[in-house]
């Protein structure tokens, strides 16, 4: 670095990004000095280029270049480069305001976690197309998945009675004052536990690797199976579920395991064969409506793991939330078509002590940015 440059920056008091920002301006600077000298040669030499050219059109053997012609180039060149040296000042007047000792802070403040309110993100730092931008396309293509699903779901269950017990039953700590009557609430409230029941076990298992492949047979590098998984991504994401399920192994058997799960559960609760059967062999038949609906819920998760283990630097982290807990702006959304008028706080805490019912989609991380997770709220259900 130029002697002229140099500034006392005291690690131990410089904030990282603050550090971070003083060396891009210097940076700036110093490529900004380098272009502008690029431009001065560049102009002098198309000048000459100019006035050689003239006396060679006039007949004239030799280029009587004086020089008082090019020291008048030159010299409004430098009148340009010296316009901006003078600006320099208050360059170095924002480094000295860098340069200033700061108080402790929190990471939080320097490192907030929301694409929201235009705060920091890693727009510029990832590798492939697994961007947080195409993390949450995905999870709201889930979102619509999950409700689909639900409702062929309940166009088989809802006339039986107890299957709105089977639901509570599944869904752990739900809010006791989530209050669940015959009236105008009831079927928002059966399709919104539905949906969390099929929520819980699409994505149960999710923070496994191998969630959506099998065990590894032989050592592959990381990055290599990062770059493996994005470009299965790519391949399968217009792809038909059908085609996927003939192709790949490793969906195949996540589609079964997925149908063994809900014929588990199903299982233990409906005692009468005809109403089990019925259900089951619904869902298992990928060529009637519901079947179809279930494969492309499946073909969905999948992808989703497989995007999400595929994000570099660093894979995506699913985060989940249980029922009873406060709602936060900041980590979880609520369809605004159920969701009762309210102002809501810029500062992601708990909205007048809301309590979420369920989680119908997870969320997720990916370094600083968040993915919102899908919720339902008590007074959403109840109001």
């Amino acid at each position: 670095m130029d002697p002229f440059l140099e500034i006392n920056v005291h690690g131990q008091n410089m904030d990282p990004l603050q550090i971070g920002e003083l060396d891009n301006l210097i940076k700036e600077v110093m490529k900004s000095i380098s272009d502008l000298n690029d431009l001065i040669d560049t102009a002098i030499e198309k000048d000459r280029r100019m006035i050689k050219d003239g006396y060679a059109a006039r007949g004239t053997a030799e280029w009587p270049m004086s020089q008082d012609c090019k020291t008048s180039n030159e010299s409004k060149a430098r009148f340009g480069f010296s316009s901006f040296i003078s600006n320099l000042p208050t360059l170095f007047e924002q480094v000295k305001h860098l340069n200033k000792p700061l108080k402790p802070v929190s990471r939080e403040e320097h490192c907030p976690e929301s694409i929201d309110d235009g705060r920091i993100t890693d727009t510029g730092l990832y590798l492939t197309e697994a961007t947080p931008a195409t993390l949450n396309k995905l999870v709201n293509t889930v979102r619509n998945r999950v409700s689909a699903c639900a409702t062929k779901l309940l166009e088989v269950a809802e006339s039986r009675e107890t299957f709105i017990q089977f639901l509570i039953g599944e869904i752990e700590a739900l809010p006791q004052r989530l209050e669940i009557r015959a009236d105008e609430k009831y079927p928002l409230i059966k399709n919104s536990l539905t949906e969390a029941v099929i929520c819980k076990y699409m994505f149960l298992n999710f923070e496994c690797a191998h969630f959506s492949s099998n065990p590894q047979q032989v050592f592959e590098k990381p990055d290599e199976l990062k770059r493996k998984r994005i470009v299965t991504y790519k391949q399968n994401k217009e792809e038909e579920p059908g085609i996927m399920r003939t192709t790949l192994p490793e969906f195949e058997k996540f589609v079964s395991r997925k149908v063994s799960h809900f014929k588990d559960r199903l299982g233990k609760f409906f005692k009468e064969n005809t109403v089990r059967n019925d259900i089951i062999q619904r869902f298992e038949d990928f060529n009637s409506d519901h079947g179809r609906a279930f494969l492309r819920l499946c073909k969905e998760v999948w992808l989703l793991h497989v995007l999400a283990i595929a994000c570099e630097p660093a894979s995506a982290e699913i985060f989940r939330v249980p029922a009873g807990s406060q709602f936060m702006a900041d980590y979880m959304h609520e369809s605004e078509d159920i969701c009762p008028q309210r102002v809501n706080r810029r500062d992601g805490s708990a909205e007048d002590g809301r309590i979420v019912a369920c989680m119908t989609v997870p969320g997720f991380k990916l370094r600083h940015d968040i993915i919102k997770a899908y919720v339902c709220c008590v007074d959403s259900l109840n109001t």
